[in-house]
């Protein structure tokens, strides 16, 4: 019976972490190892960490990092401390079905060539209720290759649940370092994974993302490439396929600088407006509302003569 190696990063998490690590320990699954790293937190994670380490010691490893390392770093420490044969990430506000691994391990067996599966995903909020569900995305692997390709976006309403098998993680090198700051660490690697096989998706919602105001500002990242850290991901794309091979972050391949030319202007674009990083934020559908209020406020003491921050402002008042 093949091992999966959940991996979670904790940072202040202790309000919701008990339902994180529970809904592992209540997979249906049963080979499974959780590997947990509090990434210097002060809320009293580490204590709840180690009491369901001494409970279940053989399947639980905790580690605590001695100075914050922001959640790409700790997550490749934790792969590191790892020995599954699957890998599957979970955020430790986030909670997940009873036969989420089950399911997908199922789908691994059935077909040799799959790269990698990730599962339909339900919001809810901080009192674990669900939301309304979000738009519609493709579960048919056509379907998503040309979503990927048109629209430049990974049709996955959280990639955090999807699974890989190690041994193509390691030949691709992992989460790469680029994006350690700005995001998108995870959806490169998922344009790489479907690169190297087939993809199935769990049309059930086997993955519950938990939205709340109190998630969203003890992670706040106002780093303008954030927003647009994604482009960079499928500019890498894009040249895997036009070469048939490396990107520019290969190593030895060839640099073309196009990476570099798109970050300049990203920078460029959002120093030009200083109220944009703000005013995106207050328009994202996934913040709750009292937070993209908050966003729309901000923007508008930047920058109280651009229009655009009134305009994002109304709608932040009128979206549930």
């Amino acid at each position: 019976m093949k091992k999966v190696s959940i991996l979670m990063g904790v940072f202040n998490n202790a309000r919701d972490l008990s339902v994180a690590i529970d809904s592992v320990i209540q997979q249906t699954y049963p080979n499974w190892e959780l590997c947990i790293s509090d990434d210097g937190s002060t809320d009293g994670s580490w204590d709840i960490i180690l009491n369901y380490q001494k409970k279940f010691p053989s399947q639980i490893k905790s580690f605590r990092q001695e100075k914050n390392l922001g959640i790409l770093k700790n997550v490749n420490f934790l792969l590191e401390q790892s020995t599954g044969d699957f890998l599957s990430i979970l955020d430790a506000d986030d909670f997940i079905y009873p036969t989420k691994l089950a399911k997908q391990i199922f789908a691994f067996e059935q077909n040799p060539d799959l790269a990698v599966c990730w599962t339909g995903v339900s919001y809810c909020d901080e009192k674990g209720n669900l939301l309304a569900p979000g738009k519609y995305y493709p579960t048919d692997e056509l379907e998503i290759r040309e979503f990927i390709k048109v629209k430049n976006a990974v049709p996955c309403r959280n990639v955090a649940s999807m699974m890989y098998p190690r041994r193509l993680y390691e030949k691709l090198g992992g989460y790469r370092s680029l994006f350690d700051g700005i995001g998108s660490w995870d959806i490169d690697l998922v344009l790489r994974l479907i690169e190297q096989g087939n993809i199935f998706v769990v049309s059930k919602n086997l993955y519950f993302w938990r939205k709340h105001p109190y998630s969203f500002s003890r992670k706040e990242n106002l780093n303008p490439l954030r927003n647009q850290s994604h482009q960079i991901a499928h500019l890498l794309r894009r040249q895997r396929a036009e070469r048939q091979g490396g990107d520019d972050l290969t190593p030895g391949a060839k640099n073309s600088g196009e990476v570099e030319k798109l970050i300049s202007q990203i920078k460029n674009d959002y120093q030009a407006d200083p109220s944009r990083i703000l005013r995106e934020m207050a328009n994202s559908k996934d913040l709750p509302r009292e937070v993209r209020m908050n966003y729309a406020k901000r923007s508008i003491k930047v920058d109280p003569f651009q229009w655009k921050n009134y305009k994002y402002f109304f709608k932040a008042m009128k979206r549930a």
